[in-house]
């Protein structure tokens, strides 16, 4: 059954995807391994040269700040080398979707980024439209909305294999980039703590130019992230002009690439300007969304 590209899913290039690929698939509930909570939705499941299909949404029995940790790009990288899959089919629940399919199919027209330091293995990570996410369960003896029902209630998901192989066939062209991220330091007064640093920090990228909204190609990101860098901004001018002095030093770091999955917050953490154990707290400033007072 071919599946048509935008339409039925998206390849994603956030990591370098296999030229050729043909493995069957196994649907592993969330695909999420937790060790601090005994939870391994993994455990016995043989994923070794296999494409592990998953419900990207987040079990409610896992407490947010783990189950953030390990739905991260850098842990899950981790955990597919780990098991051997070669490939995942990330399933999405539409009520959790920010947008519709048909803006985030758009955006697979946009270039990737990748670190040119990052030497994750080649994989194939295909996202599937939730409208057609059952072509993925004929024959399974499972439905789409079986899942997504299981899923909403809180309740844990079945482990199957599905009876299918995905092929794939990728072609990708590469070329090099440069973005910077912008540092700057206001000094802190106090003999001791002026050595230490509280870092203030917001990324400077939005999308860019990409298909017309209303006519209009320009992703501005007046919110995201223009009013956290506005923010810093201000910060800065503002003690500058005051001539307050500090006791501890403040680092203001205005990183790129966030839209391209964090790759300037992950540069800046690998390749710090300051010694990195003299970031005492970070302050990270995204969307600083404004409300309106309402009088009832």
């Amino acid at each position: 059954m071919p599946l048509t590209l935008g339409e039925d899913a998206l390849i994603g290039m956030r990591v370098e995807p296999q030229e050729r690929l043909s493995a069957p698939l196994v649907f592993a509930g969330y695909g999420l391994s937790v060790p601090e909570m005994h939870y391994d939705d993994l455990a016995g499941v043989d994923l070794r040269g296999k494409n592990c299909g998953l419900f990207d949404r987040r079990p409610s029995s896992i407490p947010g700040p783990l189950r953030s940790h390990y739905q991260s790009a850098g842990e899950r990288v981790k955990l597919w080398q780990r098991v051997g899959a070669v490939g995942t089919v990330a399933l999405t629940d539409p009520r959790a979707n920010d947008l519709p399919w048909s803006r985030t199919s758009a955006a697979r027209l946009q270039p990737a980024m990748s670190l040119a330091d990052s030497n994750g293995a080649a994989r194939l990570a295909v996202t599937m439209n939730p409208a057609h996410a059952d072509k993925l369960f004929a024959g399974s003896g499972h439905t789409f909305e079986e899942l997504l029902a299981l899923s909403r209630a809180g309740k844990p998901l079945p482990v199957f294999p599905l009876p299918a192989l995905l092929e794939a066939r990728v072609q990708v062209e590469h070329r090099n980039v440069e973005s910077q991220n912008v540092a700057a330091i206001f000094p802190g007064a106090d003999p001791k703590l002026k050595n230490e640093y509280v870092a203030l920090s917001a990324h400077l990228d939005h999308l860019g130019v990409g298909q017309p909204v209303n006519g209009d190609s320009i992703y501005n990101g007046a919110m995201d992230d223009a009013s956290g860098i506005a923010t810093l901004l201000d910060i800065a001018a503002a003690l500058h002009d005051s001539g307050v002095k500090l006791r501890r030093s403040l680092l203001f770091v205005a990183v790129t690439a966030e839209e391209k999955g964090l790759l300037g917050s992950q540069y800046f953490a690998a390749h710090p300007t300051i010694p990195a154990g003299d970031i005492v707290a970070d302050l990270n400033i995204d969307m600083f969304l404004p409300y309106s007072r309402c009088a009832f």
